[in-house]
């Protein structure tokens, strides 16, 4: 396998010798398209509490028996359901025999109770924690209808947790009557996916296809470093653009910014603004006409192995004229439109509007076609 295609675009290619830039760069990433199918340690919390009686758990049932027969054999698969808590399925690697023997388990499942969702999550999360096996995607799927026992104001917290477990959330809203601001934030911290049913049948047809993205994963949660070579930067916004619109994770250190990027599917096309401030050194501006065109910023895309690893560095060409001046404005009017979108998707969840928040977003079920 070889690193995907990455190309950089940015904000100023010309311009004064001044000592702060506010700088933009649209990098697109293009994974290669296969029909291979790969393992990955999935953990399904399914929420079976009573008010999922009904369509909606006849059709997560069904749509988990579809899932458990066309996942690849060797994904090492974990249910756990609430309302109550129960460990149904624990670490079990999935091949012709143990696929059966889950699916039975899965058809005798029924509701009853309440939505403990905080004991749920802390289960899978402690789930996720034991893995010690190879698998590097690790997904927690959470199906649920309802509000449980977690405010949205801790989903930081979980969502930093199952980050720094290496896992990552796709948050699966039945109906419209599910916590749209915490499922959203969850998946979204956690650099994984907020997925909405507007009706039982979609909610069977969108796990699946949520399952079977998670299947088609390449590069598990790669990253960028950013290492400025003429002074200093700091990273005020990472925006993903496509394939759906996200606010992706960033952390600055002193000498450096690391941006974690959402993990990359076969087939799709990845477009990601990054936005900082860089404050260059005072001593490089006094030569830097004369210099010409300046390396500037390295990028170090690091897509989880030493042969999986693309460098590129941007540069700057300084000029005293103004004539000279080159500016990519479409770049600023693009970032105003994601960072508008950005904007409408956090009112969109704290409303509980599922529909709004996904028409902005996009489709996280959308179908990728070679």
């Amino acid at each position: 396998m070889k690193p995907p295609f990455v190309n950089i675009s940015q904000s100023i290619l010309k311009g004064p010798p001044q000592p702060k830039y506010s700088l933009i760069f649209k990098t697109k990433i293009l994974p290669k398209h296969t029909e291979e199918k790969f393992p990955f340690f999935g953990i399904y919390l399914l929420d079976t509490s009573e008010s999922m009686e009904g369509n909606k758990l006849e059709s997560a049932k069904e749509s988990l028996v579809e899932q458990i027969q066309t996942l690849p054999n060797g994904t090492i698969f974990s249910l756990i359901t609430f309302g109550p808590v129960r460990v149904m399925v624990d670490n079990v690697e999935l091949n012709p025999k143990s696929k059966s023997e889950i699916m039975g388990i899965v058809q005798d499942m029924s509701t009853t109770g309440a939505t403990p969702l905080k004991s749920a999550l802390n289960m899978g999360i402690t789930l996720l924690k034991n893995y010690k096996g190879p698998l590097r995607s690790r997904i927690i799927t959470l199906i649920t209808d309802g509000y449980g026992d977690i405010p949205p104001e801790d989903a930081p917290r979980y969502a930093a947790r199952i980050l720094e477990l290496k896992g990552s959330m796709v948050c699966v809203g039945a109906l419209n009557d599910h916590d749209v601001e915490l499922l959203y934030n969850l998946a979204q911290l956690s650099l994984g996916k907020y997925i909405f049913a507007k009706t039982a049948d979609e909610l069977k047809e969108k796990m699946i296809i949520a399952s079977h993205k998670s299947a088609k994963i390449l590069f598990t949660q790669p990253t960028v470093t950013l290492t400025p070579k003429h002074g200093t930067i700091k990273v005020t916004s990472v925006n993903q653009v496509r394939p759906t619109v996200i606010a992706l994770v960033c952390e600055n250190a002193v000498q450096k910014s690391t941006v974690f990027f959402r993990s990359f599917e076969s087939g799709e096309n990845y477009e990601v603004f990054i936005k900082l401030d860089y404050s260059f050194d005072e001593e490089f501006l006094v030569g830097a006409v004369s210099a010409g065109q300046v390396e500037i910023l390295e990028f170090f895309f690091d897509f989880g192995a030493p042969d999986m690893q693309v460098r590129q560095v941007v540069s700057i060409h300084f000029l005293d004229d103004p004539n000279g001046y080159h500016l990519n404005r479409n770049l600023l009017k693009e970032l105003n439109s994601v960072d508008s979108m950005i904007d409408e998707i956090r009112v969109a969840t704290e409303k509980h509007d599922a529909e709004g928040t996904v028409l902005i977003q996009g489709d996280e079920t959308r179908v990728v076609k070679n």
